[in-house]
């Protein structure tokens, strides 16, 4: 999560305005608890060489596989996919947004992704 602070409050400081942001649905009024575990289609990636398959299915498991495991910290597709998980627990994005994102930042970062 350290990690995940310091690029939100980088892009903050840097004043990065996502036009996406503007496009999404303010889910905020929703019981914070139920956000977070709000669950999406399963995304199905592999992380390293061995094949090992992991099945990535909500906000916070996305969150969780973004800190600790991505093997490319760095981007615009790894900021996006993390700015938009927080949002996703915020209520600013829905986890069909967050699924998204994070295919999104996989490809870039070359993790084979299967549905």
């Amino acid at each position: 999560m350290k990690l995940l602070t310091k690029l939100v409050m980088k892009r903050r400081c840097e004043g990065i305005e996502r036009a996406a942001l503007h496009e999404r649905q303010d889910f905020s009024g929703e019981d914070s608890d139920n956000l977070r575990n709000l669950t999406f289609e399963p995304v199905k990636i592999s992380l390293d060489d061995d094949g090992e398959v992991q099945i990535v299915d909500s906000v916070m498991r996305a969150v969780e596989c973004l800190t600790t495991q991505w093997p490319v910290r760095y981007g615009e597709a790894f900021e996006d996919a993390l700015q938009t998980c927080i949002d996703g627990v915020a209520g600013r994005a829905s986890p069909k947004q967050v699924r998204a994102a994070f295919i999104a930042a996989a490809k870039v970062a070359g993790i084979l992704v299967t549905f």
